[in-house]
């Protein structure tokens, strides 16, 4: 609940006349499996178990799935980019690069966008063949990967405009960017 309503007022602040950021949104948690959240309309959440935490107890986790529902209720584009959006929430909301710290029982997240301490790198249109595997994105690989492409995008803008104009400015440009 909280989380949801955080990054809710988040948007508001940045989208106030989007309709969808009024709505009740139906949040399911401790869903009989592991290692997993979606969003089909609700946000949905899963138990811990394999190896991974409980996804509705990970703030990012919420955030990101949010994210999904506000791609839906504005212009949603592929799956890739439907992730890289969930994505850019989450990282607007944390301020890391680190998608769902502590998904895994071992602390890792789900996904870091910073390249440079990424396992993948940097991630290209170009070089995304030979770092993801195939799947169903708009160039045929897992659309979580590809929509690194974009996820690494939004987090180097942030760092740049942090960098330029100061912790607090340099977010809030990159939120007005985003949103």
């Amino acid at each position: 609940f909280f989380h949801l309503n955080q990054v809710r007022r988040l948007g508001k602040k940045w989208l106030p006349s989007l309709a969808w950021l009024d709505t009740t949104i139906v949040t399911n948690v401790n869903i009989l499996s592991t290692c997993n959240a979606f969003w089909d309309g609700s946000a949905n959440f899963y138990r811990s178990g394999g190896g991974c935490n409980n996804t509705g107890e990970i703030s990012d986790v919420m955030q990101h799935e949010w994210g999904h529902g506000l791609d839906g209720n504005t212009r949603s584009g592929d799956g890739a980019t439907g992730e890289a959006t969930a994505d850019a929430v989450a990282v607007h909301m944390t301020q890391t690069s680190a998608i769902g710290p502590w998904f895994r029982t071992t602390g890792a997240p789900v996904r870091e966008l910073d390249k440079t301490i990424s396992s993948k790198g940097l991630m290209t249109r170009t070089n995304v063949g030979t770092k993801c595997p195939a799947g169903t994105g708009a160039q045929g690989y897992q659309v979580h990967c590809e929509g690194e492409i974009y996820g690494q995008t939004t987090w180097d803008l942030a760092q740049a405009l942090v960098a330029k104009h100061g912790y607090h400015t340099g977010w809030r440009t990159s939120e007005r960017i985003f949103f």
